[in-house]
């Protein structure tokens, strides 16, 4: 008896054993496929929020740049026309036999002092020669002003196809390599420039480099000037990389999808 009610019980116990097991198995991937679920979402929504914050970066320094494009206008437009206005009375002043020369002189050299710094802030917040002249020539505009501030010889080599680049990117660009030619100017005790960008397959790949002293890797992140260059990076969700050169000095590798 004992033996037909253990078997009774082993036969019962067996395939709740069986159901358990199952209950439990199901359980843990159904616990399983819940964490991947959550891991996917939480994934897709750290990626619509870097994407917000890149959309929102590049809104953001498409109206500083709107911004700075209006306050070049009225620099050069108002301020700089009533400034020539009165270097031209004082000018017609000078001409007069009864007014000293010695007396107007300071303030003539005050006034046409002002105009020119007027002139190079509104050339800064608006590079003319970037709109006129296109990438290459205001490049090669600042290298010129970088050789006769330090005696900086430069090279710089842009491909053709760079010729019709979007407004946004070309000014970018202009003023991500203006920040870095202003550091070497600086900081870097260097004696030659090089810049070089071309276009392949729909990306720029761009380089900067120079002789100098190279760079503090520990605080360079800090710097505003640095932190401007990768903000107009990401702005046109780019990607860069930069460091010592083997050789001495500095570099700097750009890669802007056009595509995006």
């Amino acid at each position: 008896m004992e033996t037909a009610q253990e078997v009774d019980f082993l036969t019962i116990l067996v395939p709740l054993a069986g159901i358990i097991l199952i209950i439990t198995v199901g359980v843990i991937l159904m616990y399983l496929q819940f964490q991947r679920s959550i891991f996917r979402q939480e994934l897709a929504n750290e990626e619509l929020k870097s994407l917000h914050q890149k959309q929102l970066l590049q809104r953001t320094i498409e109206v500083q740049e709107q911004e700075r494009k209006r306050i070049a206008m009225d620099l050069h437009d108002e301020l700089g026309a009533i400034l020539s206005i009165s270097r031209m009375q004082l000018l017609q002043l000078e001409s007069q036999d009864e007014i000293s020369k010695e007396d107007i002189g300071p303030v003539r050299d005050l006034i046409e002092n002002t105009l020119a710094s007027t002139r190079r802030i509104s050339h800064e917040l608006m590079p003319l020669q970037l709109e006129k002249l296109g990438l290459e020539n205001a490049l090669l505009s600042l290298l010129t002003k970088a050789k006769e501030s330090g005696e900086i010889e430069s090279n710089i080599a842009i491909s053709e196809s760079c010729d019709e680049l979007p407004w946004m990117v070309e000014l970018g660009l202009y003023r991500i390599f203006s920040e870095l030619i202003n550091n070497t100017i600086k900081h870097a005790d260097a004696t030659t420039i090089e810049i070089s960008i071309l276009l392949e397959d729909g990306q720029l790949f761009c380089r900067y480099s120079d002789n100098g002293k190279g760079i503090n890797l520990d605080t360079s992140v800090t710097g505003l000037g640095m932190q401007s260059v990768e903000n107009r990076i990401d702005a046109l969700q780019g990607s860069w990389e930069y460091g010592d050169r083997s050789s001495g000095g500095f570099f700097a590798r750009i890669r802007i999808p056009l595509n995006k």
